[in-house]
């Protein structure tokens, strides 16, 4: 108790009250006021409760409703009514809603309205909120000068200018007499890194993840593609499960001891299936080709050829990026050596292409595609648009929609959105807006989901 300024401070209990002018009850959040019973182990009136016993419970009501007697002119009640996750509405304790209850019941606003509407009070989520300080309420305000100037700042604020307003006025490298089937690949997993670091020399330095700890008892994903990949070559090349397993632990590639013999169980039996497949096809050979594009060659090597069959494995699950720089490697083989299915393999699955007769048309619209991208980001993300194109293509479903959900983020995953690429290329846009998005999308992936199965 302070006798300069009249100002009591204490914990809600019974028998406590002070008559005052305005009283000010803080915390009542649910599940703390009125406190849950917490009985000692040791405490056996709680297994065995008598007439008479104290029920801390009531108490707790009664001292409430003694604090609202002891307030001579105003009554104020805080609670938390907002989830700190995810920001959404939290319940008062159970005694505020009954005192809200009753005043909804007996009370009216004189207009007809909820005469809640004129007692709660919703504060913004920050104290910088223009709400405090533009006079829409009067009952919301500050006198904290730093947040003032924060709300007067938030109110200048502009939205993130285009990175690219307008395309590049100089070509990369217009007489260029080569393209190599790499970098038409890399254009395709990404045409906003390519146009980001190969014409304007950027690089997005990725922050190195820290060397842990403490010992790794399960593989994180890459550390898992790098076991998987490395086993699979050994199998390949006839080296048995158990020489790989030695090896795979003399590298350190596995937890230590039982955990790592369980992971390599674990990916044994899944890579095995896949080991025998591509066993089948025999010895596979590789070739080097050039493709005629007019205006340019086309060249490369494709790999994994039997005979008139190409195969191609995925030592992983089949992302979209693969599916395209498997589709660019199955066009450059149809070009240059003749029409041919390709067959795909994964741990997820297989994809079988057919055999395409205008190949070196296609190539050539990739290609030119390849320039465009070159001079502007095209709005071409290989989730997103595959997503779109796979509805559009079948007609099931709404496109945009299934677009949408690739490329934003949600609580079960990461977005397309979220790719630093496509956010800087694309920012102060939503590219999934512009028509170049869906026509895109139908002029990459239609081609390849028509030759696939």
């Amino acid at each position: 108790m302070s006798a300069a300024s009249n100002f009591f401070n204490a914990a809600l209990q019974p028998m406590r009250p002070v008559p005052a002018r305005i009283v000010v009850l803080l915390g009542m959040n649910d599940g703390d006021y009125p406190s849950a019973p917490r009985a000692a182990g040791f405490d056996l009136t709680a297994e065995h409760p008598r007439r008479g016993d104290r029920v801390r419970r009531d108490e707790e009501r009664y001292a409430f409703l003694e604090a609202l007697l002891a307030a001579r002119e105003k009554l104020y009640i805080s609670y938390t009514g907002r989830s700190v996750r995810d920001n959404s509405p939290l319940p008062p304790s159970p005694l505020v809603s009954e005192l809200m209850e009753a005043v909804r019941r007996g009370f009216e606003d004189g207009q007809g309205g909820d005469p809640l509407a004129r007692l709660v009070i919703e504060h913004p989520l920050q104290a910088f909120s223009p709400r405090y300080f533009d006079g829409s309420d009067a009952r919301l305000y500050s006198y904290q000068e730093a947040y003032a100037s924060a709300s007067r700042a938030l109110g200048r604020e502009t939205p993130p200018r285009p990175f690219v307003s307008a395309p590049l006025t100089v070509a990369a490298d217009p007489q260029a007499a080569e393209i190599s089937l790499e970098r038409l690949q890399r254009f395709l997993g990404n045409p906003a890194r390519h146009f980001l670091r190969e014409r304007l020399g950027i690089n997005l330095a990725y922050q190195e993840e820290a060397v842990p700890d403490t010992e790794p008892f399960v593989l994180d994903g890459l550390a898992s593609w790098r076991l998987a990949h490395t086993t699979f070559a050994r199998r390949l090349a006839g080296i048995d499960a158990t020489e790989a397993l030695r090896l795979a632990r003399a590298e350190g590639l596995l937890p230590h001891g039982a955990m790592g013999e369980v992971e390599y169980a674990a990916l044994s039996e899944k890579l095995e299936p896949l080991v025998e497949a591509v066993r089948a096809h025999g010895s596979l050979r590789s070739e080097a080709v050039v493709v005629d594009l007019g205006d340019c060659k086309l060249v490369g090597t494709v790999s994994g050829l039997d005979g008139e069959l190409r195969v191609e494995w995925r030592t992983g699950p089949l992302r979209a990026v693969h599916r395209l720089e498997t589709w660019v490697r199955h066009l450059a083989c149809n070009a240059a050596l003749g029409p041919r299915p390709t067959r795909l393999y994964a741990l997820d699955g297989k994809r079988l292409y057919a055999p395409v007769e205008d190949a070196v048309e296609q190539l050539r619209a990739l290609v030119g595609l390849l320039r465009a991208g070159e001079m502007e980001p095209l709005p071409f993300f290989p989730r997103t648009s595959g997503a779109y194109a796979e509805k559009a293509y079948t007609g099931e479903g709404d496109p945009r929609y299934a677009a949408r959900r690739q490329w934003e983020a949600n609580e079960y995953g990461f977005g397309e959105s979220q790719d630093a690429w496509f956010a800087l290329a694309f920012r102060g846009r939503d590219p999934l807006n512009e028509a170049a998005f869906e026509q895109l999308a139908i002029d990459i992936y239609f081609p390849l989901l028509e030759a696939e199965s």
